[in-house]
């Protein structure tokens, strides 16, 4: 990274500078002063919980954009030729592979202690086994709630063994369709019996886009549950703790694009600077506040509903 400064730490900030002869921008780093040590140590720690926090948030991110892949290239589908269906098999058997991995991410995660590195023991594994009944609570709930869940699953079994996803398309004026063989799922030995069960009910023909909208609506519930149970203290003092640094520089009038705190920066003779760094996204951070807001009238509001 080149930057427009000598070399800095601690919290810092940067603006672009006016463009010059060549019609190129610089960054221009400041020091800011509006913390003292004591909150700047504050700042950063909280940075770190919220980086841990963000993580998981962003483990939907590959599944939403497989998904969004897939729809995108099922309505621009043309001629339904070769080459269109090989690419719109590749684009569902992407989204169902991100699909599953998802799952298997989010397994492993537990599985390896879920950030609880330097908590007791005891505390250790009872966040652990907590985390784990969670797990199969809700995987099981969507399971039986999702009919495009379970053959979501069959799916993604049937192509890993080097089938196909698309055995029928249609593209018409009444929109696009790709559909799987309800057949070839059955006859595929490695489709579990309450899988066959729910398969056996459906059309000949599956539709592949009714499988991947519902299955990406009951994933993303997954998901809301495994981040609400993140949501403990750590989390909600960290965002309070930015949302509140980040009160105080907009009060300053600070109007800039990037902030971050330098741990150390080397300036080379050439001008650059090597820097080792942590990023702060306030926008991400105020953002998280009105999530975390929501959450918690909700939950509040459940609690009144069971009183009452």
């Amino acid at each position: 990274m080149h930057v427009n400064s000598d070399p800095l730490s601690g919290f810092c900030y940067c603006t672009v500078s006016e463009t010059d002869e060549k019609g190129n921008h610089g960054l221009i780093w400041t020091r800011c002063t509006l913390f003292n040590e004591e909150e700047e140590d504050a700042i950063q720690e909280a940075g770190r919980i919220l980086d841990r926090f963000f993580i998981n948030v962003e483990r939907m991110n590959a599944v939403i954009e497989a998904y969004q892949e897939f729809i995108n290239d099922l309505h621009s589908l043309n001629s339904g030729g070769r080459d269109e269906i090989a690419r719109l098999d590749r684009r569902f058997r992407a989204y169902v592979m991100e699909w599953r991995l998802f799952l298997d991410h989010w397994k492993k995660y537990i599985e390896d202690g879920a950030q609880t590195e330097g908590w007791s023991e005891n505390e250790k594994n009872e966040y652990i086994e907590a985390f784990k009944k969670l797990y199969d609570t809700v995987t099981k709930a969507a399971y039986e709630s999702s009919q495009e869940y379970v053959v979501a699953n069959a799916i993604r079994n049937h192509v890993v063994h080097a089938n196909n996803s698309i055995y029928h398309a249609h593209v018409g004026v009444d929109g696009n369709q790709a559909c799987i063989s309800r057949d070839a799922l059955l006859n595929d030995h490695h489709i579990s019996a309450s899988q066959r069960e729910i398969v056996e009910k459906l059309d000949e023909q599956i539709d592949l886009e009714w499988v991947a909208d519902g299955s990406l609506k009951a994933l993303q519930e997954v998901n809301e549950a495994f981040i609400r149970y993140q949501i403990d203290s750590d989390v909600i003092t960290a965002t309070v703790a930015l949302v509140g640094a980040y009160e105080r520089i907009r009060k300053e009038k600070i109007d800039a694009p990037m902030w971050m705190f330098i741990r150390s920066s080397t300036k080379k003779k050439d001008g650059k600077i090597n820097l080792s760094y942590q990023q702060f996204d306030f926008g991400r951070y105020v953002r998280l506040a009105v999530y975390l807001s929501k959450v918690m009238n909700t939950v509040k509001k459940e609690g009144d509903s069971k009183n009452a």
